[in-house]
């Protein structure tokens, strides 16, 4: 019983951090915010939390999302995700940052227990953002990853 609690609120949390994020990127760009097309831009020195976790190839990534034709129906982002090589996707609270595989390989992987989640504090810029259909901003490409940190938040005190 405290285990399926514990996950109903660890997925509402989850939730409630992904909307804040979003709302947080939309913010950096304004009204230049890049829908449903590929956009060439550049913003420095951005600061986001990765997830902790190993990085999944860019074809595989795609795949995964390809499964719901009717939201992620953007053919120019399917083709630019299958036309990658060396590079991975990590995700963070709101959005999946594609970043070069060396770049990602330098980020600690840390095994989360249940009730722990473990993020790398990452700065670097962005300069594509590609959204898989329905005007989501979901991938956005990074260059000059750099870690500033890594950290554990316990989700529930015992």
């Amino acid at each position: 019983m405290k285990k399926r609690y514990l996950l109903i609120v660890f997925i509402i949390l989850m939730f409630s951090i992904s909307s804040v994020s979003a709302g947080i990127f939309t913010s950096l760009l304004g009204e230049d915010s890049p829908v449903d097309e590929e956009n060439d831009f550049e913003i420095e020195n951005v600061s986001f939390y990765v997830y902790a976790i190993s990085p999944r190839s860019t074809a595989e990534d795609w795949s995964n999302m390809d499964s719901d034709q009717v939201t992620y129906n953007n053919n120019d982002t399917r083709d630019w995700m299958e036309g990658l090589e060396g590079y991975v996707v990590l995700p963070t609270n709101g959005d999946y940052l594609v970043m070069n595989e060396t770049d990602a390989l330098k980020l600690p992987v840390i095994e989360d227990r249940l009730a722990d989640v473990s993020y790398n504090n990452i700065t670097c810029k962005i300069v594509e953002a590609h959204s898989p259909g329905n005007g989501m901003i979901h991938y956005l490409l990074v260059e000059d990853v750099e870690l500033q940190n890594t950290f554990t938040k316990t989700l529930f005190e015992e």
